[in-house]
């Protein structure tokens, strides 16, 4: 529903954009950004609903309704942006260090010595960091936010999960991700073999002997509209099975995050590792305290030299 929902609204957005071009091109622009800020908007809220609606069986909850997920999903949306945006950010402060780093290896005579050593603990760690990215931090991100987890806790658990239990989620992820798309390729078999057989028959009884998966191809690449209204009917009917068959892949890849999320969150101890994680904030907050104190501080005058007072001859 909620890709059916994202694609009637982008079809919408779509036709009243291009019936503006003619009379109003900025309009036309803003309808268009607007409905894409929709779309997107019902896309995240849906796709995170569904995540909470499926995690409350992984966990064994009592089962939410279909509207009492999505008002979860309205009121956890901005945890997960914000997780996500904390996340981008350490990874720019991550690559802002390693720029310092390689900015002193080109100070002239030892730059070289120093990069023979800079550039292999920076593979590494861009390596190690990366992965931490892709398979711990931005996928279970989601599952620790529809398990109600605050925003901080989130990242310290993250970060626990990404020291102690890197390999263990990887492999699982990984194994995650060849199922899903065992999956998505299986679907994708039997609907290319009902295309082949509709096919033949609508060339047969309807007449369209272009009808196949090259004219949904030129459809989607803006051509193939010389059938009339067949044209837009096989338009209609390439999105609802593309639609059929993504959302088994998608149900797969959401429920099998937060089985992983529950494996490698199990027994963690996060309330150390979350003290630590304030305490070197403190540390951090007080440091840039002191030296905006230090900064704004009056300094004091430069004193004049004092003059030898020397006593008359009496």
């Amino acid at each position: 529903s909620t890709f059916l929902a994202s694609l009637i609204l982008a079809a919408m957005f779509g036709a009243l954009a291009a019936a503006l071009v003619g009379t109003s091109t900025v309009l036309a622009g803003v309808i268009g950004f607007i409905g894409f800020l929709v779309t997107i908007s019902v896309a995240v809220v849906g796709v995170n609903a569904t995540g909470i609606w499926l995690s409350d069986d992984v966990w064994t909850r009592a089962q939410r309704s279909v509207m009492e997920a999505v008002m979860s999903s309205l009121f956890t949306c901005h945890r997960l942006l914000a997780v996500l945006v904390l996340e981008f950010l350490l990874y720019v402060v991550f690559l802002l260090a390693l720029t310092l780093v390689l900015l002193f290896c080109k100070i002239p005579g030892i730059g070289p010595f120093l990069y023979a050593f800079a550039m292999p603990v920076g593979v590494i760690a861009s390596g190690i960091v990366l992965f931490a990215l892709l398979y711990i931090a931005v996928p279970l991100a989601a599952p620790a936010i529809w398990n109600g987890t605050p925003i901080m806790r989130t990242v310290v658990l993250l970060q626990s999960v990404a020291r102690n239990r890197m390999l263990k989620t990887i492999i699982m992820m990984v194994l995650l991700g060849i199922l899903t798309f065992m999956v998505i390729g299986f679907v994708s078999a039997v609907l290319l073999f009902g295309v082949m057989v509709v096919a033949s028959l609508s060339a047969v009884v309807l007449g369209l002997s272009s009808f196949g998966m090259g004219s949904m191809m030129s459809l989607i690449t803006g051509g193939g509209f010389g059938m009339g209204g067949y044209s837009y009917a096989i338009a209609f009917g390439a999105a609802c099975l593309f639609l059929a068959g993504s959302i088994p892949g998608a149900l797969i890849a959401l429920k099998g995050t937060s089985i992983i999320y529950r494996e490698v969150s199990e027994g963690l101890d996060l309330d150390e590792v979350e003290r630590n994680l304030n305490n070197r904030m403190a540390d951090m907050k007080a440091r840039a305290e002191a030296a905006r104190q230090q900064a704004l501080a009056p300094r004091p005058a430069p004193q004049e030299p004092a003059v030898a007072a020397h006593a008359a001859p009496t």
